[in-house]
């Protein structure tokens, strides 16, 4: 499956890969879903039928507007989740905070995978069950 990667137009230099901008306004919200990725997601305990996006950075670089982008970006999309990678020690408390104090009614829509960016057959397993991935 082609996966979707998102990124502000300040950060497109860092990358060399097929990139897409846009604003949050023209996010994508549903991809056809496909016996891969369900697989996926059910042996990650990712909901299967819920429009997911994800994260697999350093948590402690994401900045307050990054975080309110994607409160919004989940507020604006009924169901979906956003996916984080559980490190480092004491991040995972610190971004449901801010994100709770960013909007977000419901921090359970953020879920939290460990190994995503220890591992790479992990992590390449958590980017193939996302449908965006943002950053």
């Amino acid at each position: 499956s082609e996966a979707v990667v998102l990124l502000p137009p300040h950060h497109s230099l860092a990358f060399s890969n097929r990139h897409y901008h846009t604003d949050l306004h023209d996010l994508p919200t549903r991809i056809s879903a496909n016996a891969h990725r369900t697989a996926l997601r059910s042996r990650l305990g990712l909901p299967v039928e819920a429009f997911v996006y994800g994260y697999a950075g350093r948590l402690n670089a994401v900045d307050n507007d990054t975080l309110q982008a994607w409160v919004s970006i989940l507020e604006q999309v009924p169901g979906s989740v956003l996916v984080l990678p559980d490190h480092p020690a004491g991040a995972r408390v610190n971004v449901e905070r801010r994100a709770a104090k960013a909007g977000l009614a419901d921090v359970t829509r953020l879920q939290w995978i460990a190994g995503i960016a220890l591992n790479n057959t992990q992590r390449s397993h958590v980017l193939a069950a996302m449908d965006v991935f943002l950053d």
